[in-house]
């Protein structure tokens, strides 16, 4: 619920990269930019399709995040370079 809420205010084609709450990981988390954030968000999508693969709504909700993600431009171009994402799309069963 957190990583769509805040995907929906921090991520994505409309956001200012210069807002204050990127200051604020950088000092407490050391993430410093975008695709350091975004990177950090596909770890725990790998994370929860990984540990929970067999609870249903987590899947669910962890696939629902990753189309949103995908589906921007912007964080689409971003989400192929990630380690992570190669992860999810060859480890995937369907």
């Amino acid at each position: 619920y957190f990583f769509q809420c805040f995907r929906k205010v921090y991520i994505g084609e409309q956001v200012m990269h210069s807002t204050k709450v990127y200051s604020r990981l950088s000092e407490r988390l050391g993430l410093a930019d975008h695709p350091a954030l975004l990177a950090v968000t596909l770890n725990k999508l790998a994370k929860n399709l990984t540990v929970y693969a067999r609870h249903e709504p987590i899947v669910h909700s962890t696939l629902a995040l990753f189309q949103d993600l995908a589906a921007g431009y912007m964080s689409g171009k971003l989400l192929i370079k990630l380690d992570a994402c190669a992860f999810i799309l060859q480890h995937h069963t369907a």
